[in-house]
C-alpha cells in the first residue's frame, strides 16, 4: 500500500509540474489550493483503483536472446516450443525466442519482489 500511496504522491507532482509549465508559458499563474487539490485528486484516483481490482504489483515481459541459458519448465518461465516441458528442470540455451512471456512481479500489497509466470516464454532449444 505504501507504494502505490507514495506512486499517488508523485502523480500529483506530475501533474503539478506539467500544469506550472503550461501556465508559465501562458504567461499566467496557477490558482491557489490547486497543489493540494491535485494531491488529492491523485490519491481519489489511487484508492478507486484499488476497489476496482488494480494494485501496485508490477507485470514484466519475458524474454531470453540466443544463446542464453534457460531453465526450462513454466514455473520457471519458459517452455520448449517443440518438447514442451519435457525436459524440465534443465538449464538448456537458447536458440530461437519465439513467443515472449509474462510475468506479475509483488502481490500489489507488501511483497515487491516475488515473481509468478502468467504466461511462459516459448523458445527453441535446439537446433
Amino acid at each position: 500500500m505504501q507504494l502505490g500511496e507514495a506512486n499517488a504522491v508523485s502523480v500529483g507532482e506530475q501533474i503539478m509540474s506539467t500544469l506550472s509549465a503550461v501556465a508559465e508559458d501562458a504567461g499566467s499563474t496557477l490558482p491557489r489550493g490547486l497543489e493540494s487539490e491535485m494531491r488529492s485528486a491523485a490519491g481519489l484516483a489511487f484508492r478507486l483503483a484499488l476497489q476496482f481490482g488494480m494494485n501496485p504489483a508490477r507485470l514484466e515481459l519475458l524474454s531470453a536472446g540466443r544463446g542464453q541459458t534457460v531453465v526450462v519448465g513454466a514455473a520457471q518461465g519458459f517452455v520448449d516450443c517443440e518438447e514442451g516441458e519435457a525436459r524440465r528442470g534443465e538449464r538448456l540455451p537458447v536458440v530461437l525466442l519465439v513467443s515472449p512471456g509474462l510475468q506479475r512481479v509483488g502481490d500489489g500489497r507488501s511483497d515487491t519482489t516475488r515473481k509468478r509466470v502468467i504466461v511462459p516464454c516459448e523458445v527453441f532449444t535446439h537446433d
